[in-house]
């Protein structure tokens, strides 16, 4: 972005401050996010074998205006023999508001039911 901003001639002490604007404006959105979510109450919904299939159950949520958090021993870990597709021996769990769960439920179980 920063790139195209400069070909458009713009000078790079405006570029600086629309980014600080931008980092100021996302870092706000982020703290409003977790002060909502540490308000509620989190259900498991299910439990993966893997961080590829909660990946995408998350999005699906996501994409259904449900919000989700993943949680597994894997923290995340993506590397040589380690990657989205590596079982785990608990599985990695996805988290729902307990308001959500019904509509979460039925939809993880609508794609992800024989995993």
């Amino acid at each position: 972005m920063i790139e195209v901003l400069r070909q458009r001639g713009i000078p790079l002490a405006e570029i600086e401050k629309r980014k600080m604007r931008y980092q100021k404006k996302i870092f706000e959105q982020k703290q409003s996010e977790e002060k909502a979510m540490a308000n509620k109450k989190w259900v498991q919904v299910k439990n993966f074998p893997s961080r590829l299939f909660a990946e995408q159950a998350k999005e699906l949520l996501e994409n259904n205006g449900i919000i989700s958090i993943i949680k597994g021993e894997d923290i995340g870990m993506v590397g040589p023999g380690v990657g989205f597709g590596t079982s785990w021996p608990h599985g990695i769990n996805l988290w729902v508001p307990e308001d959500d769960y019904q509509d979460a439920k039925i939809l993880i179980e609508t794609f992800f039911n024989n995993i």
